[in-house]
């Protein structure tokens, strides 16, 4: 049996809507801007209960986007080390630089100790990254924080679709926040694309007018210097019937990801990230930590050896990578915790569509795998 990392969820029901709004959108030739994105924008924003959803061509164009709204030009943002490189890079891209700072080994998250420390009078703001889709339960002080020191507080939510801690959604908890739907997350518009939730009127209107070339109001007039960040119309339709789905999606991957716990949680070489109470979780990855003498490389090599593909645990880290090393001389030993951690996680396949014969089968293999690479 070959067992993927993940897979989008399709059910009929939902295919048969998407090609009915396929060859809507074919018969009248309105590819961009059309009835599907308002509807994907306004079921978005009304799941998560922001008063804005913003549709983007990507995640990463989003987080520029959202940048550029709080100036970062010339500033410092921090961001974690443990994320995909784009949650920086974006900072790059309009005009800051970004602070990494390192992470709390319980909840994958930032640590705000670290965070703390690394505030200078340079610094314009933070991002946090819901890690596999979990919220910390330190984002009360994140964002407390944020609040003392007059930062903007955003929430990079890729992983998170349909996440929640203490009643609060994803989305809603920061200044803005980021989504991506890569054809590999929670949920997709269909291969890419990305979505800004915000309460702030300003920021929505700023983005939409960037996202477009910098026009406002009137068709052909830039009112300033934008990109061309648009969801298409066939995306924005798969973005909708996915985001009614969502619910159900999170509810079958926390059912997956309860299943595991309870296999994983007993076996000593292994320790899972329990999730906290009161929280809903999309498991974006499900990653669980090897112990001593576990050897991630080995249990890797073992469980793709019997057909069960494993997901990125963002090894090596951002300061680890070589262009980051080059530009900004980061060198190992700089954030000890990520270094540790990351190294030691494996992600397991996980997605809505899983079978009960899939699971059973990635939870026998990862039990083989560590009697074949570490036989007593």
């Amino acid at each position: 049996m070959n067992v993927p990392t993940t897979k989008p969820y399709f059910p009929p029901e939902d295919i048969e809507e998407i090609l009915k709004g396929m060859e809507e959108i074919l018969s009248s030739g309105r590819f961009i801007k059309g009835r599907f994105l308002s509807a994907f924008e306004e079921e978005f924003a009304r799941f998560v209960g922001a008063r804005y959803a913003i549709a983007t061509s990507s995640g990463t164009a989003a987080l520029e986007l959202v940048y550029r709204y709080f100036d970062v030009k010339g500033k410092e943002v921090i961001t974690p080390t443990n994320t995909f490189i784009a949650t920086s890079n974006a900072v790059l891209f309009a005009g800051g630089r970004p602070v990494l700072a390192d992470m709390d080994a319980d909840t994958l998250c930032l640590d705000v100790a670290d965070v703390e420390k690394r505030v200078t009078p340079q610094t314009c703001g933070v991002v946090l990254v819901h890690m596999v889709g979990f919220i910390t339960p330190q984002i009360e002080k994140i964002r407390s924080l944020c609040k003392e020191r007059n930062l903007f507080f955003v929430e990079d939510a890729s992983h998170a679709h349909g996440a929640s801690y203490n009643g609060i959604k994803a989305g809603t908890w920061g200044d803005a926040a980021v989504f991506s739907c890569l054809a590999t997350k929670v949920m997709t518009t269909g291969g890419v694309g990305g979505v800004i939730t915000t309460n702030t009127e300003n920021l929505a209107l700023f983005a939409r007018s960037l996202r477009f070339h910098g026009e406002d109001k009137t068709r052909g007039i830039q009112d300033r210097i934008g990109n061309n960040w648009m969801l298409s119309e066939p995306q924005a339709l798969i973005g909708y019937v996915q985001t009614k789905r969502l619910s159900e999606i999170v509810e079958k991957r926390m059912a997956i990801a309860k299943r595991y716990d309870e296999v994983f949680g007993e076996i000593s070489r292994l320790k899972i990230f329990s999730l906290p109470g009161g929280a809903t979780c999309g498991y974006y990855k499900y990653p669980l930590l090897l112990q001593a003498p576990l050897v991630r490389s080995n249990i890797i090599k073992a469980l793709e050896e019997n057909g069960v593909a494993t997901g990125g645990s963002y090894w090596p880290p951002c300061h680890l990578q070589p262009v980051y090393k080059k530009e900004f001389g980061y060198k190992e030993g700089d954030f000890p915790i990520a270094e540790d951690i990351l190294s030691r996680v494996v992600t397991l396949p996980i997605y809505a569509g899983m079978t009960d014969e899939e699971i059973a089968y990635v939870i026998d293999a990862v039990k083989r795998s560590i009697v074949i690479t570490n036989p007593r």
